[in-house]
C-alpha cells in the first residue's frame, strides 16, 4: 500500500493470464469499475490477451483507461503526476 495521491486514488489491475469468466463474475467486475464511489482516477490494466483488453474496456464502459504489458509499466503510468 502507498500514500494515495492528493488528486485522487489510482488502480492498476494484473488481468494477465485471465481467461473467459462466468457471466456473474462478468456483471460483478463491471459493477466494480463502473461504481462511482470507488473510481479511480486511473484505471491501469496488464493483460497479455488483445481479446481481454477488448473485454476490459466494453466492461468499464470508461475511456481513460490504459493497458500495459508489465505490471511495473501500469503502475509507472498510474502513478505519474498529471500533465496540465
Amino acid at each position: 500500500m502507498r500514500p494515495l495521491p492528493p488528486t485522487g486514488h489510482v488502480s492498476v489491475c494484473d488481468a494477465s493470464g485471465i481467461v473467459i469468466q462466468s457471466q456473474a463474475a462478468v456483471a460483478a467486475f463491471s459493477a466494480m469499475l463502473r461504481n462511482p464511489t470507488a473510481r479511480s482516477r486511473r484505471l491501469a490494466f496488464v493483460s497479455d490477451s488483445a481479446l481481454a483488453r477488448i473485454q476490459i474496456r466494453r466492461l468499464s464502459g470508461r475511456e481513460d483507461i490504459a493497458f500495459f504489458d508489465t505490471v511495473e509499466q501500469a503502475e509507472a503510468w498510474a502513478t505519474a503526476p498529471d500533465t496540465p
